[in-house]
């Protein structure tokens, strides 16, 4: 699945992007000397002519970098500045594409990328990604402490992706990319995560600070703990690989009410 288009000659101005690293796909699969996990997602790049290009990416969480050119051969880097990688070298003219990975499997996260004729350019010199959340169009919704109880939000649950083991405790299937952003405005002693829908579904969240917590269902509800202040990126998962699930997802600061207090998927 293409990405941003990007299109590189001598002389060009620096170009960047934003977008989410990661997936589902070993990068040391498609060749030994690559690391981390990429997805379907890359950035076409259409070289004109042979040029001297450096490409670097400044990720919020570890990143990678894989580039595939036109002939089938791969540039790959991790950790060439801190956690955030560079490839560069003379690109023929051609073709190619770029994946930006995570080091983890299934740590989406935002990413900046840049492309330049610059031999001096470097991740640190990129803009800041935003959060994950943000890259994929920002929190749906907010959680205060003496805001609305309970709140819930809607969607289909699917996915390719076997995630199984990961976390430890996940099982079943969910897409590369999370399904909602939660913004929770301070720090919360308990909030509580249920699900309503028609067939079976998990949950899996990954906290502000970048952990990833997969729900136990307890009668419907798959987190009851502390919520850090910040961005939750939230996958409503499913049991079987391509089915499609519609839910409701509830929250709330209170004991109850539970996956039979929302409304019908």
């Amino acid at each position: 699945m293409p990405g941003e288009p990007l299109l590189a000659s001598p002389g060009m101005s620096p170009v960047t992007l934003q977008d989410t690293a990661g997936g589902d796909v070993d990068a040391s699969q498609e060749h030994p000397g690559c690391v981390g996990w990429i997805g379907m997602v890359h950035h076409p790049l259409t070289v004109t002519e042979p040029t001297y290009l450096r490409i670097v990416a400044r990720g919020a969480s570890d990143s990678t970098l894989a580039v595939q050119l036109e002939d089938g051969t791969w540039l790959c880097n991790d950790d060439t500045e801190g956690t955030d990688p560079m490839v560069e070298g003379e690109l023929p003219a051609g073709a190619h594409r770029i994946f930006v990975g995570a080091f983890t499997r299934f740590d989406m996260h935002a990413y900046t990328l840049g492309v330049s004729t610059d031999p001096a350019a470097m991740p640190s010199s990129l803009p800041a990604p935003a959060s994950s959340a943000a890259a994929l169009g920002g929190a749906e919704l907010r959680i205060e402490p003496r805001g609305a109880d309970p709140q819930s939000l809607r969607g289909v649950a699917s996915g390719e992706v076997n995630i199984d083991g990961l976390a430890g405790a996940c099982t079943g299937f969910s897409t590369d990319m999370p399904g909602h952003g939660v913004e929770v405005t301070e720090e919360l002693p308990r909030l509580r995560v249920f699900v309503r829908a028609d067939q079976p579904v998990g949950l899996v969240m990954r906290r502000p600070d970048g952990e990833l917590v997969c729900g136990v269902d307890a009668n419907g509800t798959y987190y009851d703990g502390p919520a850090l202040p910040g961005l939750w990126d939230v996958w409503v998962t499913v049991a079987t690989e391509g089915a499609q699930v519609p839910y409701v997802l509830g929250f709330s600061r209170e004991d109850a009410p539970g996956p039979a207090d929302l409304p019908a998927p």
